[in-house]
């Protein structure tokens, strides 16, 4: 019991000593990879931009459970940061500037307040760290 109270406490001074080694290292190099580099610590990774995500997959729509209210579902994408849902009357504006925007968190959801006996046009999209937009095909339901 004695041999692990001391190693335990061999790493946490350690692990003290390689933080403060590695902050002098890093105020130090003040930003110059090349001296980070030869320090011979591990650098952490700098996330990328992945681009424009690609057209959503498997987009399916679907009656929710109260009426007026329509169930949304895309295909995950691990990158896409939010999921764009669209809607609109049909006959749908050409423009989706003029098209319902419900932003999502999850690749499905529940969106409310559709008039029932009324179609409706629906698409969506992923969005990521790209501004560029590539839409769903467009799908088209009467709500009930």
């Amino acid at each position: 019991m004695a041999d692990t109270i001391a190693k335990d406490e061999a790493l946490k001074s350690l692990l003290a000593l390689l933080t403060t080694m590695a902050l002098t290292v890093n105020l130090q190099a003040s930003g110059n990879k090349g001296k980070l580099e030869s320090s011979g610590f591990t650098l952490a990774a700098v996330p990328g931009k992945i681009g424009v995500l690609a057209k959503p997959e498997g987009f399916k729509i679907k009656s929710g459970d109260n009426s007026g209210d329509v169930l949304l579902q895309v295909k995950p994408n691990p990158n896409a940061d939010i999921y764009l849902f669209y809607s609109a009357p049909v006959p749908a504006p050409t423009s989706m500037e003029n098209w319902r925007t419900i932003p999502s968190k999850k690749s499905k959801t529940n969106v409310s307040g559709y008039t029932p006996g009324k179609e409706y046009a629906f698409r969506c999209a992923y969005k990521g760290s790209e501004d560029t937009l590539i839409y769903s095909d467009i799908i088209t339901m009467f709500v009930q």
